[in-house]
């Protein structure tokens, strides 16, 4: 089990700012940003907000994925995080929750969109550019995400970018942050999947998405920021409990004994712990004392009130159906007639956004161009 820096479970740390982001909770999510940033895991922040912003707020302010992707991590809550932070959740709040629904359709055996006939096998290679453009013209992007989905190979998204020259330019960039992800299996389907989103946009929505979200109050947040930095290492330094609805499901269940017993845990925790532990000896009783003195000084977490304790390692192993993880992060889906094929699909998987799984696993018709 990994501890952040005020001793915090850092996998509910992430389901946390996670459900705080879909829920519109601007100040506890930014205290979770803080709280990786500060157990040196800014890696860990940039991948968490890159996967918000694809499955939950993808394609509103558009160019949100390429300043995430840019961003500085290797620092505290800054104005420049503290903005990505409030623009990702008014797009989120935008946003339709089309990921999952266009990956969904992509497991279809037949085209979407209006379209009855299957694909001819003998057509050649070059023209999957002529049916992803077509496509895209036509706002189609369940049925483009249908025919990339079985020519994940193809390189020339960024081509079929339409618009003005500033449109182009934002889009592009988006394009490319996504296509560059796709690299990474654990980006590969979402992140191509979300480039027929973004391509598909007609002109009118492309103003739109092109348009970054209106923000407002970062000095109000930098001031709380500050604030909680002050009790960083403390137990006044656990400002919100980790959220309870946000963690269920978590695969591995936590311990409180983690708390009442730290040394051993921080051995195995993150950066920012193994750091200040590399410095003392396990086996010396004087050189514990001497942590415990200098990191938690005349406050030891084991001596903590069990309030205080209780505001980390909650209750994640309470079972979270398939049909209930959509109903908390995917709203509009679950009323959409494609939940059902969804529901079948994936209701037996531990995690029900492995779409590589279910793209594997499923009889669908082979790719265009063999």
């Amino acid at each position: 089990m990994e501890l952040t820096r005020n001793l915090y479970r850092l996998e509910e740390v992430k389901a946390s700012l996670i459900f705080c982001l879909v829920n519109g909770k601007t100040k506890s999510a930014l205290f979770w940003c803080e709280e990786i940033l500060a157990s040196e895991c800014g890696w860990i922040l940039g991948e968490v907000l890159l996967q918000s912003w694809i499955w939950y707020a993808c394609p509103y302010d558009v160019s949100l994925i390429y300043d995430i992707r840019n961003a500085d991590y290797d620092c505290d809550v800054d104005d420049a995080i503290i903005q990505i932070v409030m623009r990702l959740i008014s797009a989120i709040q935008k946003g339709e929750r089309n990921m999952i629904r266009t990956l969904t359709l992509g497991l279809r055996t037949h085209p979407t969109g209006g379209y009855t006939k299957k694909p001819k096998q003998e057509q050649k290679k070059t023209e999957i550019h002529h049916i992803l453009s077509d496509a895209g013209c036509r706002g189609l992007g369940d049925r483009m995400w249908y025919y990339l989905s079985r020519n994940l190979d193809f390189q020339s998204l960024k081509n079929l970018v339409r618009g003005s020259k500033k449109e182009k330019k934002i889009l592009g960039n988006a394009i490319q942050t996504l296509m560059d992800l796709s690299v990474n299996d654990r980006y590969k389907l979402p992140a191509l999947a979300a480039c027929c989103l973004i391509i598909s946009c007609r002109s009118d929505k492309r103003k739109i998405i092109c348009k970054k979200s209106d923000i407002d109050g970062v000095p109000n947040h930098r001031l709380s920021i500050t604030s909680w930095l002050a009790e960083q290492g403390k137990r006044t330094g656990r400002i919100f409990d980790v959220e309870p609805i946000g963690i269920l499901g978590l695969r591995k269940q936590s311990s409180m004994q983690e708390i009442r017993d730290i040394y051993p845990a921080l051995k195995e925790g993150t950066p920012f712990w193994k750091r200040i532990t590399g410095a003392y000896d396990l086996a010396d009783d004087s050189s514990k004392e001497s942590f415990y003195d200098t990191w938690f000084p005349n406050d030891i977490p084991d001596e903590w009130s069990l309030d205080d304790q209780n505001k980390s390692h909650g209750d994640a192993n309470s079972s979270l159906s398939c049909r209930k993880y959509n109903e908390l992060y995917f709203r509009s889906f679950v009323k959409s007639k494609y939940f059902g094929l969804y529901l079948q699909l994936a209701e037996k998987q531990s995690n029900f956004l492995d779409f590589e799984s279910l793209y594997k696993n499923i009889k669908i018709i082979p790719p265009l161009y063999a």
